[in-house]
């Protein structure tokens, strides 16, 4: 029997089986790495509290909760839904898998559950998604009452924004501008391959190019959330990126670096996988997070999650505990920085065919 390629090395091939013949000439050496300097209490901006999807980790590990329960309080969490128990209400976090989870899940869900997420699983402009509920901060104002817009990358995306956000407009064409101008071709370079056409799905943003939303609301509790249209191997996806920030830059922190992280998710779904999703969250995040770092170096946006890892360096890498899967992108960055990154004529992607695996 053929066994079938696993995400795990479709990353793992640019961090652990590069060949000999991309080392740099002094990684034949000694190398010097500089890590980033950290202090005692140390962490992402901006977080003083543990993020709801730990709080609600911890719940369901202590049986105060099912693990449906838990997915559905993570769901609304994410959303900023005012059905999630006041115990759960967490810190902001970067993104999430859970969307991966509930895709994978979703027929085992009890009816009323999937009743409950169904609007979560739909693109924002599509008719009954979740910007029409009632019960999610700043939302509930009806399809008719948002004014969609989309600015168009040539590199095969559309940025949309909604009308009613002041100064959202400016920021698509930011966005677009810097998925033309640097991650596109940087993601390409890296992996050897996009995303996969949104073509043959529903609430597809008209076209098979990949879609990203500009969203806002007080209780939107994520930077950015790619969700798949299928499963969580070998799907289309669209992007989610929370736009009351600023855009960012080559030095600045922001959605230009959001977007990276998130459309490099967006590839990963092309990848078959050999095992369950949860399998590959660790892996998943840190080499989006890497990709932050491979496209706007300057910018820093990895930094404050280093802490994450360097402070349990002794844990396993795929323990995720707390969210350590971002802090884990030291992983690949060492390896990388030690023996030579991936380049065009050799990226991650086209060596794929030389290797099958069942786990990673």
């Amino acid at each position: 029997m053929v066994r079938r390629l696993s995400l795990a090395l479709a990353v793992a091939c640019c961090v652990v089986l590069l060949r000999q013949s991309l080392l740099p000439a002094h990684a034949q050496g000694q190398v010097t790495i500089y890590l980033p300097l950290i202090t005692a209490g140390s962490g992402a901006p901006g977080a003083p509290t543990q993020p709801s999807e730990v709080l609600i980790d911890q719940a369901e590990a202590a049986g105060t909760i099912t693990h449906e329960q838990a997915l559905m309080y993570k769901v609304y969490a994410l959303f900023g839904d005012s059905r999630l128990p006041a115990q759960f209400n967490g810190a902001e976090t970067e993104d999430s898998q859970i969307m991966f989870h509930l895709r994978a899940e979703w027929n085992a869900l009890s009816a009323g559950t999937r009743a409950n997420l169904a609007p979560f699983l739909l693109p924002p402009n599509a008719p009954g998604s979740w910007p029409e509920l009632a019960t999610v901060s700043g939302q509930g104002v009806g399809a008719q009452a948002i004014e969609w817009r989309n600015v168009l990358a040539t590199s095969g995306v559309r940025v949309w924004y909604q009308t009613r956000f002041a100064g959202d407009d400016v920021k698509a064409a930011g966005v677009a501008a810097a998925i033309d101008g640097r991650i596109f071709t940087v993601l390409l370079s890296l992996m050897g391959r996009t995303w996969l056409p949104d073509g043959g799905y529903a609430s597809n943003g008209g076209d098979p190019l990949l879609d990203i939303y500009l969203v806002q609301g007080a209780g939107i509790g994520y930077l950015g959330l790619t969700t798949p249209y299928g499963g969580c191997e070998e799907t289309a996806a669209w992007v989610n990126l929370k736009s009351d920030r600023p855009l960012g830059d080559d030095t600045t922190r922001g959605i230009v670096q959001t977007a990276t992280h998130e459309m490099m998710h967006t590839i990963q779904f092309t990848y078959p996988l050999s095992d369950a999703c949860s399998t590959y969250d660790w892996l998943a995040e840190a080499t989006a997070k890497w990709s932050e770092h491979l496209t706007y170096p300057h910018a820093q946006s990895e930094q404050p999650y280093a802490p994450s890892y360097l402070n349990t360096a002794y844990w396993p890498l795929e323990n995720t505990t707390g969210q350590r899967w971002y802090g884990a992108y030291l992983y690949p960055f060492f390896v990388t920085e030690t023996q030579g990154r991936p380049t065009p004529s050799a990226p991650c992607g086209r060596t794929l065919p030389a290797w099958t695996a069942s786990r990673p």
